[in-house]
């Protein structure tokens, strides 16, 4: 393999000719950590697994208090950068009403139900943003645009409306609030969950029969600067789910639609996923090969389970070793690497 320079924006990370290694191969991760605080655990698995972005859930993090999410934000970027690693994407989901990882200390916000117009989402999302601006946070998972045409969706709770236009038009307000806060945004999820009666955290959903292009139309309408994919089968466009599916992540979403921003997958270690694949290494081989350039590694299924150290091995591994057999292009590497850089 010849010398190749992986492109941040304002940050820089070359790769030793012939040698691809775990460091720059964790860039493509976001992951947990299961730590409350910075301290040797956390400077461990920073040092080992070397992320390149960070997602926060209360259940591992404490998430007690502003000051105390705060203290964990910069002392983790603290450590990262003692490491010589780029400053960590830091992300939540933060939705507003049943979907809120920060409750003590933040804002109970409405849900996108309960907001029926413009002004009150912009405002919404604005204020939100700037909690999370205020305590370290990059990058929230959210607005929700899918839309719950199924009756017993369960984003139902999560989504604004049914209706394309009416989504389109407050999901595009809540990015205008997000990026007057200085924070980034997420567009989930893309596409047609909502047209499924099952959870994804459990089970491997598929869509068959339904408007595809009203799915489509606020994904198509909203610009922003990442969207994250369903693990959701559309038989009409392949038989993989979204997630893992080159076909719609780079020729429909890429190539037809020309999103140029990041694609993020929903958490790799769903019921979906493990019932697509079976193997959560191989799964995030297929999805970085199926066009995602951050590849999520969530909290753990439904069903529990704590083999995360594990599994990440295995991830960085398969990856590493596609990179370095050619399965993975440089161009294809070095194209995730500058769209992670503009999150920075």
């Amino acid at each position: 393999m010849n010398k190749v320079l992986l492109s941040f924006f304002l940050f820089a990370v070359p790769l030793i000719a012939d040698i691809v290694t775990r460091d720059q191969v964790g860039q493509l991760l976001m992951t947990y950590i299961d730590t409350k605080e910075a301290n040797e655990e956390s400077y461990t698995f920073l040092k080992k697994y070397r992320p390149g972005g960070i997602i926060l859930y209360d259940r591992y993090n404490g998430l007690t208090s502003k000051e105390q999410v705060k203290d964990l934000i910069s002392g983790l970027q603290s450590q990262a950068k003692e490491l010589g690693l780029p400053p960590l994407i830091i992300a939540v989901d933060q939705e507003g009403g049943v979907v809120n990882r920060l409750k003590q200390g933040f804002t109970n916000f409405p849900g996108n139900p309960e907001l029926e117009n413009v002004e009150d989402v912009e405002r919404t999302a604005f204020l939100m943003g700037q909690e999370l601006k205020e305590v370290g946070i990059h990058l929230n998972f959210a607005p929700v645009v899918d839309l719950p045409t199924h009756p017993n969706s369960p984003l139902k709770k999560r989504s604004y409306s049914s209706d394309p236009k009416i989504v389109a038009k407050l999901g595009a307000a809540a990015v205008k609030g997000f990026t007057k806060s200085g924070i980034h945004c997420c567009l989930k999820h893309f596409f047609a969950i909502g047209a499924a009666d099952l959870d994804t955290h459990e089970s491997l959903p598929r869509v068959e029969g339904v408007n595809l292009e009203a799915h489509l139309y606020p994904f198509k309408a909203i610009k922003a600067p990442a969207i994250m994919t369903a693990h959701v089968v559309i038989p009409k466009l392949d038989e993989k789910p979204i997630t893992l599916s080159k076909r719609i992540v780079t020729n429909l979403l890429r190539n037809e639609i020309g999103y140029e921003g990041v694609v993020i997958t929903d958490s790799l270690t769903m019921g979906a996923i493990v019932e697509a694949s079976g193997d959560i290494a191989k799964a995030a081989l297929q999805a970085f090969e199926a066009g995602n350039d951050i590849l999520l590694i969530g909290g753990r299924t439904l069903e529990g389970g704590e083999a995360h150290l594990d599994e990440l091995d295995a991830i960085q591994g398969a990856l590493a070793e596609a990179i370095q057999s050619g399965q993975i292009s440089e161009n294809r590497l070095n194209d995730s690497f500058k769209r992670i850089g503009s999150l920075r």
